[in-house]
């Protein structure tokens, strides 16, 4: 998503949840109890109608909100020379096209329904799908699929949404409007799983927490800090056990400014492999690492739950699974005969795709709420999306 989004995250990112309750969402997505939203393959972009000067502006960050947003101009200068430069010129022309859609229905449906918000705390987050600018997934047609529309706060954080009635009414005056194709959230169904396939998951879970002496009724987060105090102690050498848990709150951000530098100072033999663990621009890739298991078990899981699920914007699956798999018999072919990309992570991916292959995927994935936070369930979209993507950076 664009850097103005909260991410949504997978579910075995939120570190507050125990095994068990990550156990019960797997469960409760595979057996159907849970609304999904497609989630789109596209260009990320915001974007919001500017009734003083009859403009779009748009923002990819905090800095464009703060400057109230940038004009096509100014958005064609910030992409100049940038990788998506064509895909982002494409987002923003589509958009501007059709203004006269937009400033029809912004009131109507949008502001008129936020009083008391000034408008440039109001903005569209939508994914631009291009089949001449595509990412991974090849869409039929051009299109802007809408996710909601933000409130943002004086800080510019994402305060809450425009109520989905009001975003709904939103979208269907704007596809009576223009030709374009203009999508709302889609609801995509799966099929349940079966009884075999939440054993496996709850099997594999077992597989990972009793080497480690954990229960069910343990986070996550104390998942990780297990993994934390054997690279404290085994790579860095670090034997006190009040800094084995302080090496823990600076890996996991909760340390204070000062806290790696003193830890440094009572270990200086170690500061180098204590750094490549946790300085400040390696402590989210150390997580991820350490909760590669896990991630493992979502990919398997998921692609079970999105078997047989294509992309709403796709009509003919098989012709895209086909594309799709010449595209990453190439990327294979390519990265190892050294052209490019990085053939030991390649290996990595092609494992983790094989084990939880459940067909070529032509859906990036879903996402849906629980208890305040968004999840997303990608199956193994995402490693295919790493695969190709070695031969495409």
């Amino acid at each position: 998503m664009g850097g103005n989004a909260k991410r949504m995250s997978f579910i075995h990112e939120n570190l507050d949840l125990t095994f068990n309750e990550m156990f019960e969402i797997y469960k409760q997505c595979g057996l159907g109890s849970r609304q999904f939203i497609e989630k789109f393959d596209g260009v990320n972009l915001f974007f919001r109608y500017d009734s003083d000067e009859d403009k779009i502006r748009f923002s990819r960050n905090k800095g464009h909100l703060m400057a109230s947003g940038l004009t096509s101009y100014e958005m064609a200068e910030f992409f100049e020379n940038h990788p998506a430069e064509k895909q982002f010129a494409a987002a923003v022309k589509f958009i501007c096209d059709n203004k006269k859609a937009i400033s029809q229905s912004w009131e109507k449906h949008v502001t008129s329904n936020l009083p008391g918000v000034f408008e440039e705390k109001v903005y569209v987050n939508l994914d631009y799908l291009d089949p001449k600018f595509h990412q991974t997934l090849k869409y039929d047609s051009q299109a802007i699929a809408m996710h909601n529309i933000w409130v943002f706060d004086d800080k510019w954080e994402n305060d809450y949404y425009l109520h989905p009635r009001y975003f709904s009414n939103f979208i269907k005056e704007l596809q009576s409007l223009s030709d374009d194709v203009m999508i709302g959230q889609v609801e995509i169904h799966t099929e349940p799983i079966s009884f075999e396939d939440i054993k496996w998951l709850r099997d594999e879970i077992n597989k990972e927490i009793t080497p480690k002496n954990l229960s069910w009724d343990n986070t996550i987060e104390e998942y990780v800090r297990f993994c934390i105090q054997e690279i404290a102690i085994e790579k860095c050498q670090i034997s006190n056990l009040h800094d084995v848990i302080e090496f823990g709150n600076i890996l996991l951000g909760y340390g204070k400014r000062n806290d790696l530098r003193n830890l440094n100072k009572r270990y200086p033999e170690v500061r180098e492999i204590t750094n490549k663990w946790i300085s400040s621009q390696k402590r989210t890739s150390t997580i991820l690492k350490l909760l590669l298991p896990l991630v493992i078990i979502g990919e398997k899981i998921g692609a079970t739950i999105l078997k047989n699920v294509s992309s709403s914007a796709i009509h003919n699956s098989r012709i895209e699974a086909k594309r799709l798999d010449i595209q990453m018999n190439h990327a294979i072919r390519l990265v190892g005969e050294g052209k490019c990309g990085n053939w030991k992570s390649m290996i990595s991916y092609l494992k983790r795709y094989n084990e939880s292959f459940c067909g070529v995927p032509t859906i990036e994935g879903v996402v849906f709420a629980h208890e305040g936070n968004i999840y997303k369930i990608t199956g193994s979209f995402s490693t295919m999306n790493r695969i190709i993507g070695e031969a495409r950076y």
